[in-house]
């Protein structure tokens, strides 16, 4: 199939499908327009036929601004528009692969995401710290890339990170019950096995 060939059958698609939804829209509830934004996001497949890198870029920039508009006119007084900023990690990604992948982008990314979704928390949102829950799943990225080249020390490092991680969650939502020990005795599990396997194989082969 051509280039214009697969264009053409790829407008095609989404022109049907955005029709079906609007005459779902129209018929079901026509009080609430849900089809145009789901029509617009649609737009994104034929986009997909662009070059990897051109395509992020044109579809974080889309994405973003549909969002902006669903939040501006659907909830103005809450601007939940802003956790999606990280959505320019996905044009990074394409545009810069190799750097992607190294330790050096790794942290720099954690820092810079995770300080941003900390500073949402204390200042647009603090009735909850909810970051901790972010914090500690972009942790992983960086250790990961650090350390998963040693196994040993990574199920160490990383169980540590974790029983810390349930401890904190622990004290902070139910203080006067503990439960955390319970994923931690579970996390364990995975450095020992990790240290028995590795003396074992060892000890076969000298």
């Amino acid at each position: 199939m051509s280039r214009r060939s697969e264009l053409a059958a790829v407008l095609l698609a989404t022109s049907i499908i955005a029709i079906v939804f609007i005459t779902l829209d129209l018929l079901l509830n026509p009080n609430v327009s849900w089809s145009i934004y789901v029509s617009l996001f649609l737009l994104l497949w034929p986009f997909s036929l662009l070059p990897h890198p051109v395509y992020s870029t044109i579809g974080a920039i889309w994405i973003a601004g549909l969002l902006t508009a669903i939040n501006v006119i659907e909830t103005p007084v809450y601007l939940w528009v802003l956790y999606t900023v990280p959505l320019i990690w996905w044009p990074l990604s394409a545009w810069y692969p190799h750097q992607f992948k190294t330790k050096p982008f790794a942290w720099i990314s954690f820092l810079i995401l995770g300080g941003y979704y900390v500073m949402l928390n204390f200042i647009y949102d603090d009735r909850f710290p909810w970051s901790i829950f972010l914090l500690f799943a972009l942790l992983w990225w960086p250790f990961t890339r650090q350390w998963s080249n040693r196994p040993i020390r990574y199920s160490y490092l990383m169980a540590t990170t974790t029983s810390i991680f349930f401890v904190v969650v622990n004290l902070i939502t139910t203080p006067h019950e503990i439960w955390a020990v319970y994923p931690i005795f579970a996390v364990l599990w995975w450095p020992l096995a990790m240290t028995y396997f590795y003396r074992r194989n060892k000890e076969t082969h000298p």
